[in-house]
């Protein structure tokens, strides 16, 4: 991946999750602490959190923290929603309104990816994130790479490279479906872009100091972040020196987000409806403990 790093340039992260659901007061803190020393070489940052771990808390945490710490950063809202195969696709938006109202449109698990291009809207961007994630929330993974391909067009933005894999030892790898599925997710096939897309770069960090790969964003001096994004540019990798970076400590930590997230999907599921209001079985547990 060819790294491409301006003197002036807008540095956003189009992929981050501030991983603070269900996080005790003392740990939002630290979490806080810690995303203000990190976040210090960007401009931008957008709030993608998973649509099953209260997105619109995770959004209004970081921009509590910008405000306290006094960041010179702009926050974007967004959420990494997630279709019912189990297919992630990030929506950003303009205004926190307007992230309200898509999470009430489209609640975790209730939209088919094959209707993904009904996700766009004047006040919705769309990227489709690690496409070859082996993971199992990528496209291709979600539902095969024929189909998938079908699909691509229907995206504002492809994500190019995911910051989660960077640091994998892919010479250490045998040749397997794994290897291969992590390269595609560190580097997308420029054969399978389709024109009109824009490319984007992420972190994909659920910690602060994970924040490792971002983009450059073209931005003119009365545009929003938002407006900018809408023109769905090549965006250009920038890649964080990750001296501070320990690759099997940041593989441990991907690997127990991910079982984590697992659980959290599956108590998602069983206490909600597919319109994303609560299940009978969930309001009669509740009514149980209550009295």
């Amino acid at each position: 991946m060819g790294l491409y790093e301006p003197d002036k340039s807008f540095a956003i992260d189009t992929h981050f999750h501030a991983n603070v659901f269900r996080r005790p007061h003392a740990k939002r803190r630290r979490i806080a602490t810690q995303l203000s020393r990190y976040a210090a070489h960007l401009d931008g940052l957008c709030s993608t959190e998973h649509a099953y771990k209260q997105p619109l808390e995770a959004y209004d945490f970081l921009c509590e923290m910008v405000g306290h710490y006094e960041l010179d950063l702009t926050t974007v809202p967004g959420v990494e929603n997630i279709s019912r195969e189990g297919v992630e696709v990030i929506q950003l938006f303009e205004s926190r309104a307007a992230l309200v109202s898509a999470l009430k449109a489209f609640p975790a698990f209730s939209w088919s990816i094959h209707d993904a291009v009904s996700l766009q809207s004047p006040d919705c961007v769309t990227i489709l994130p690690h496409p070859f994630s082996p993971s199992g929330t990528g496209i291709v993974s979600g539902i095969g790479f024929d189909r998938a391909c079908q699909l691509l067009s229907h995206f504002d933005y492809i994500e190019i490279s995911n910051g989660s894999f960077l640091e994998v030892p892919l010479d250490a790898l045998p040749r397997t479906k794994f290897k291969d599925q992590v390269e595609k997710t560190t580097q997308f096939p420029e054969e399978l872009m389709p024109l009109g897309v824009g490319r984007s770069y992420g972190s994909d960090a659920h910690r602060p100091r994970d924040i490792n790969l971002f983009s450059s964003l073209v931005k003119g001096y009365d545009e929003s972040v938002f407006q900018a994004l809408t023109m769905r540019q090549d965006l250009k990798p920038i890649l964080r020196t990750i001296a501070e970076f320990r690759a099997v400590g940041k593989i441990s930590r991907s690997l127990l987000t991910s079982s984590i997230e697992y659980m959290q999907k599956q108590d998602y599921k069983l206490t909600n409806n597919g319109d994303g209001t609560r299940s009978s079985l969930a309001k009669r547990a509740r009514s149980r403990i209550l009295g």
